[in-house]
């Protein structure tokens, strides 16, 4: 597994196989083989989050599909494409990750590949309900919130993450059927006792609370019962300058519309994590129909840039405001490797390439500025 991490942060070119074996020692049998086999890769990306800088952490749920045209790989079917914004051929891994808040970094923790092929009696919602029922001891170790995108906003997902005890923070729809909670006096009378007060839409927002003005925005928070959901929860209504709207909610009613925004925004690093592990992990590149190796090349890309975020921000002293290219770490790590390839192969006096002032010239070559 070294050697495997190793050689994807030095590689150039497609993440197969047959590429692996041309910077390795390995043969592509060799690889072909490791990736049939099971490995402990939460285990793994625990451990590399043990060596962040103590702060606050929330978890992120998300899909990543990647195109597909054949037909005999596990797991291919229709998927939606939110970046060509149609259904595509395609296969999807459903990960789960942790945002390290003080970093505004997403570490990977654990993907696993869902079916395309979806039976009435297992629905895709169904697998990512079980995903998540698999991984909440995991979450539970760093954080009680979850934050997912208004996919997830459905009563199943919603039911199974707060009896694991964990929270969700997610979006809804604008024309969501919900409820006032009813906050009179109840009447003496016989019969069920008043639970509502009328439908909450954008005509009656006043009767929210007001919870910042701005030349910007307006931003409201309240307690509503949503009918969908089947469940109390705090709403957080943000109003544009030109009178558009979004709707966010928790299912934690005492959380604080600033920290429900807050965790909401940091979502978004989770679609950042995905964008480095396509462009320079070769997410997408397995050179396998099997299940077993495709959950193990999922897996191995997302843990890949866990391992070149940590080293990144370890050699900048984990500040938060430095740029973190995934792709000038691997320029460098092959100008590294090329050099020690030639000063092994030619028998040159290591000391004297390394003590050459224009040494570390050659490690950037190629880098972008910063």
């Amino acid at each position: 597994m070294e050697e495997l991490f190793n050689v994807i942060l030095t590689m150039h070119g497609r993440v197969n196989f047959m590429n692996l074996s041309r910077y390795s020692h390995l043969c592509e049998r060799t690889f072909r083989r490791w990736f049939l086999r099971p490995f402990g890769f939460v285990n793994l990306n625990h451990e590399i989050i043990s060596h962040l800088p103590k702060g606050e952490y929330i978890a992120a749920m998300d899909g990543v599909i990647q195109t597909k045209s054949g037909k005999k790989t596990f797991g291919v079917g229709i998927f939606w494409s939110t970046i060509q914004k149609k259904t595509v051929r395609a296969i999807e891994s459903s990960s789960i990750a942790l945002v390290h808040l003080g970093l505004n970094q997403a570490f990977s923790l654990d993907n696993r590949q869902t079916t395309g092929k979806v039976k009435k009696t297992v629905s895709r919602m169904d697998q990512y309900v079980a995903h998540l029922k698999d991984r909440t001891s995991d979450i539970l170790k760093y954080t009680t919130y979850i934050v997912v995108d208004g996919f997830y906003a459905k009563q199943k997902f919603i039911a199974q993450a707060l009896k694991g005890k964990l929270n969700v923070i997610s979006r809804l729809r604008i024309d969501a059927n919900m409820q006032f909670l009813f906050e009179g006096t109840q009447k003496r009378s016989q019969g069920r006792r008043k639970r509502f007060d009328g439908k909450f839409n954008l005509q009656n927002i006043d009767r929210l609370t007001l919870v910042k003005k701005e030349k910007e925005k307006r931003i409201y928070e309240g307690l509503v019962y949503n009918m969908t959901l089947k469940q109390i929860i705090k709403i957080v209504v943000i109003i544009g300058k030109k009178g558009e709207a979004v709707m966010l909610f928790s299912t934690d009613c005492n959380l604080p519309a600033q920290k429900v925004m807050e965790y909401y925004s940091a979502r978004f690093q989770i679609e950042l994590l995905f964008r480095d592990a396509k462009q320079h992990a070769g997410f997408g590149q397995c050179q396998s129909r099997n299940k077993n190796a495709l959950n193990f090349h999922f897996n191995t890309t997302m843990t890949t840039v866990n391992f070149a975020k940590l080293e990144i921000l370890q050699k900048n002293g984990f500040d938060p405001s430095i740029s973190l290219s995934i792709d000038n770490f691997k320029r460098k790590r092959f100008n590294e490797y090329f050099i020690e390839l030639i000063i092994s192969m030619l028998g040159i006096n290591p000391n004297l390439i390394v003590s050459n002032v224009n040494y570390q010239n050659i490690i950037n070559y190629g880098t972008l500025a910063a």
